[in-house]
């Protein structure tokens, strides 16, 4: 039987986000797994947090267990607006002991800034940080813990500092950018695996234009964030409101708890 790289993840694995789409052979898992003479076995998905990842995929990576896999996860919890440190931290904590229990090697990237293409008010880029921060320790803990993990540390690539590694939506990686990847990654693994082939060269994708970023915006990006806002922040405006209302008339919440302007009033 051949040898399988096992990759787990969100669209940095998958190559699917918003208004975008590589092939699989184009993507970073893609060209690393053809560099280490590797068939390629995707179980990642686009939008997964680490939650959703354990839920959907681990279970599935576990029964391929092979001489590979591969993990990124962590950015699209940053991004809720539930986002639970805690509850982050022993996701990964769990996907990757469970993981390199079943794999001989397991490759774990770490964040690097996903907002270093964006300008953006300091109070959004020192919360995003800080989540990121917080992500980032998770998955060195979980590496230091585990002696099959081998980091992969996106914020260490000088090239991902460039807009040309960096797709349209400057939050994906271009086709580039997956290739700065792969050889990092390669580069990471050459221990494990010293009979790899180098990864094609990294040259810039032609330069993307100020018309080709609004279009994908007006077409792609507007769109995805009115879903997001009508499934994050009115249901949650929503439930406000309805809390307000209770109180207002002295109903009890959720809970079964009347309010206590209600109670001083029965009193």
């Amino acid at each position: 039987m051949t040898d399988r790289l096992v990759a787990l993840g969100d669209s940095f694995s998958c190559g699917e986000g918003v208004g975008l789409q590589f092939t699989l052979d184009q993507t970073w898992v893609g060209l690393l797994s053809s560099s280490l003479g590797l068939e390629m076995d995707i179980v990642a998905a686009p939008g997964e947090t680490a939650g959703e990842l354990r839920q959907h995929q681990l279970a599935v990576a576990l029964e391929r267990s092979s001489a590979l896999a591969t993990l990124l996860v962590g950015l699209n919890d940053t991004i809720r607006l539930d986002y639970d440190a805690v509850a982050t931290r022993a996701n990964i904590a769990a996907v990757v002991t469970e993981l390199c229990a079943a794999y001989p090697v397991v490759l774990v990237g770490r964040w690097h800034d996903p907002l270093s293409m964006f300008t953006l008010p300091s109070a959004a880029r020192t919360m995003m940080a800080n989540r990121i921060g917080t992500v980032n320790l998770a998955i060195d803990e979980a590496i230091a813990a585990n002696d099959r993990a081998v980091c992969l540390d996106l914020g260490s690539l000088d090239a991902l500092r460039h807009r040309w590694a960096w797709a349209v939506d400057r939050i994906h990686p271009s086709l580039s950018g997956h290739r700065v990847i792969a050889a990092a990654a390669a580069h990471a693994l050459r221990g494990h695996f010293p009979w790899q082939a180098p990864v094609p060269m990294c040259v810039p994708d032609e330069k993307i234009t100020a018309f080709a970023e609004t279009r994908w915006a007006i077409r792609h990006g507007a769109p995805w964030l009115a879903q997001r806002l009508r499934k994050a922040v009115l249901p949650a405006a929503a439930n406000v409101v309805a809390r307000n209302d209770r109180a207002a008339v002295g109903e009890p919440g959720p809970g079964g708890d009347v309010p206590r302007a209600q109670q001083l009033a029965n009193r």
